[in-house]
């Protein structure tokens, strides 16, 4: 039985009420992990932790930390049983995919803190709900979903993502579906379906998850559907489960932090060394948890700043703002290709999100695809691209490679981005013949 202690609604709490609270649940966190011979080791120092100041004295995790330590290699991470609960996997966007186990009791906890953050979100309590993550492949985003829904009440529908966006769209407006919840792409494609269909209801609400919504996909919302409204499901992992919450007085790229749950940090891109408020750095969370698989200062792959409370709504939790995403790469036979040197040659392109570098790999080798919005500036062609491109070090050698087979540029709506199994849109996209 976890002793950690979550409340009903974290908003009513004064600043030393949360306080209280979450250095409570860091010290029954602290003492779960240190008192079981499978991750006592994992941390050392970790006995001396008394309040979220001391974390830094403990190492940073990074996604290869977690993929390597975790299950099915390792059971290094987990505090009970892993013959118990939901397996669920990461989708990869901050690194390589990793496998992760939850208790049942932390998979509750988690449908718990998805729940509560929506809970006073909603000027008119949604009806139905459509529910279009990605169902299989160990996604947890679809399971997540069901729960906050039924803990919310109202009807479900487990649409998924595999059928046709036109029956899916039919489906929406014959059931006059008030609430999408979806991967960005995906539900920016349904939206899209939607609102060509002459006639018939139109949903109230988009609840997204797993990506930032883009000031370009605000915009291609607001002009099909203006009278959306727009949201973050959650700011959430795989790994930790909910970390942030939205209320209507936020912008789209901020959330209050649930700090009964989770201990958020920034540091330091480059020296790792904590940052202070208003300052934009690497995302680091503990969770507490005294279940389930702890983490202690993870690289969750973002990039933030936090600021104190005093948000219209009354809330005194601290707000996270997310800047984006760390620099991520892609390794095309020799040569590692991050995004940030790719997006330095395309000033034009101001949103990463207009933007897709495609590997189309066969046999004979390799070619790319450098696919742009059609919103972005005409003066990037295949030629002058390519020319900009063979100023940088990495990708001249890359285009030196005798496996190299050619390179375009080509218009596409974003919504026509190749996009994962679980509905996501990743910066590098790879192909096979």
């Amino acid at each position: 039985m976890s002793e950690i202690e979550l409340v009903d609604d974290l908003d009513l709490l004064t600043r030393e009420q949360i306080d209280a609270l979450r250095d409570a649940n860091l010290a029954r966190t602290v003492a779960a992990v240190t008192g079981s011979p499978r991750t006592a080791g994992r941390w050392p120092g970790l006995s001396h932790v008394r309040r979220p100041r001391d974390l830094p004295a403990l190492e940073l995790m990074t996604s290869d930390d977690v993929r390597e330590t975790c299950p099915p290699h390792t059971d290094d991470l987990v505090l009970d049983s892993v013959d118990s609960g939901v397996v669920v996997r990461s989708s990869g966007s901050a690194g390589r995919r990793k496998v992760h186990y939850h208790s049942w009791e932390f998979d509750d906890r988690v449908a718990f803190l998805g729940a509560r953050g929506l809970r006073n979100t909603f000027t008119v309590p949604p009806r139905r709900w459509a529910n279009c993550f990605g169902a299989a492949e160990l996604n947890g985003a679809f399971l997540f979903a069901h729960d906050v829904i039924r803990r919310l009440s109202g009807q479900a529908f487990p649409l998924g993502s595999t059928l046709p966006v036109d029956e899916l769209a039919k489906l929406v407006a014959d059931h006059e579906i008030d609430t999408i919840l979806a991967y960005p792409p995906f539900g920016l494609e349904l939206l899209a379906a939607v609102a060509d269909r002459p006639g018939g209801a139109r949903p109230r609400y988009f609840l997204y998850l797993g990506e930032r919504l883009t000031e370009s996909r605000e915009r291609f919302l607001a002009d099909r559907l203006p009278r959306l409204e727009v949201r973050s499901l959650a700011y959430s992992t795989s790994e930790i489960g909910p970390i942030g919450y939205q209320c209507r007085h936020q912008d789209p790229h901020t959330h209050h932090v649930h700090e009964d749950a989770v201990i958020v940090e920034i540091v330091d891109q480059e020296t790792g060394e904590p940052l202070g408020e208003g300052e934009v750095g690497d995302i680091v969370v503990s969770a507490l948890t005294d279940t389930g698989m702890p983490l202690f200062r993870y690289h969750v792959g973002d990039v933030g700043s936090l600021s104190g409370g005093g948000c219209r709504c009354g809330s005194r939790t601290r707000q996270l703002t997310l800047a984006g995403r760390t620099s991520n790469s892609v390794m095309i036979d020799t040569i590692d290709i991050s995004r940030d040197s790719v997006l330095a040659r395309l000033e034009e392109v101001t949103d990463p999100a207009e933007c897709q570098f495609q590997i189309l790999r066969s046999p004979q080798g390799f070619s790319i695809t450098l696919l742009v919005s059609s919103r972005v500036s005409p003066a990037l062609t295949t030629d002058g691209v390519l020319h900009r491109f063979q100023q940088d070090w990495q990708l001249r050698r890359l285009f030196a490679l005798p496996t190299f087979r050619g390179f375009s540029v080509e218009r596409a709506d974003p919504v026509r981005f190749a996009r994962t199994g679980s509905g996501k849109t990743p910066f590098f996209a790879e192909k096979s013949l």
